[in-house]
């Protein structure tokens, strides 16, 4: 554990930070080194001057040799968690899609389940990518889509037999889920398909409940390119999914047989 003395050493220059964060965040703008100083009544330029640089250094703040000093995207990235009023998952699902298709220059989705049926929330199709679904066109329960199978993996039993008997579902007559739900399934916790109506093309999908919306996000892409990058766009899809739940927990699939 730390010592007492390094603690009560640390607690100023924490408070002063975050002093200086309050202040540029409060004017709405730039603020020039002067004008912090003028603010920070006491504080000695050497103190300042590490504070500055630390805040710098750690992507809070951003300096312009003319302006001064101003919040970075980071700092920006917080206000929806400190506000009363939090972003919908629709925002939420379009930013991560758009982060998802550009980190890898893949196309990408998110589809929810209303009324025991898939929709897609939305969707990025990168030039010169793979086609995915537009915004509100329907998912059906494929067999051989890591998407669908997703989110029926993690589905109580009797809805997903429910999801499994209706319309939508496009099932053969004779199937193991379990079986399907296994060979899809990756220690990550993400699914991976072969398609069968598009061969050489692979979705890797990751199961999400946000608040009592539940869906998935996938990537849409050729076999080639995926196993070229697997581990990358394992853990952005994961960590993504993560994002939208709005927890570090991981979702529990229910083992159930259908």
């Amino acid at each position: 554990m730390p010592k007492q003395s390094s603690i009560k050493s640390a607690l100023p220059a924490l408070d002063r930070s975050l002093h200086i964060l309050d202040q540029i965040v409060r004017s709405q703008g730039p603020l020039r080194y002067n004008e912090l100083r003028e603010r920070l009544s006491g504080i000695q330029d050497s103190s300042l001057s590490r504070i500055l640089k630390a805040l710098e250094t750690y992507g809070y703040l951003h300096r312009d040799a003319e302006l001064g000093y101003s919040i970075t995207a980071k700092l920006r990235d917080w206000s929806p968690y400190l506000s009363e009023k939090k972003p919908d998952l629709a925002t939420l699902a379009i930013k991560e899609i758009d982060q998802l298709a550009e980190l890898a220059q893949e196309s990408a989705a998110v589809v929810l389940l209303h009324d025991n049926c898939l929709r897609t929330q939305c969707s990025r199709t990168i030039n010169e990518g793979i086609q995915v679904l537009g915004a509100g066109e329907r998912l059906h329960f494929e067999a051989d889509h890591a998407a669908a199978v997703a989110v029926l993996s993690a589905l109580p039993a009797a809805q997903r037999k429910a999801c499994l008997q209706s319309s939508y579902s496009r099932f053969p007559a004779k199937y193991s889920f379990n079986k399907i739900q296994n060979e899809m399934q990756q220690l990550s916790g993400v699914y991976i398909d072969r398609s069968q109506a598009r061969p050489g093309i692979c979705r890797v999908a990751k199961f999400f409940e946000h608040e009592q919306q539940v869906g998935a996000i996938f990537y849409c892409l050729t076999v080639d390119a995926f196993h070229s990058k697997s581990d990358r766009l394992i853990s952005a899809l994961s960590e993504a999914a993560m994002r939208l739940s709005g927890s570090t927990a991981s979702p529990q699939n229910s083992s159930s047989s259908s």
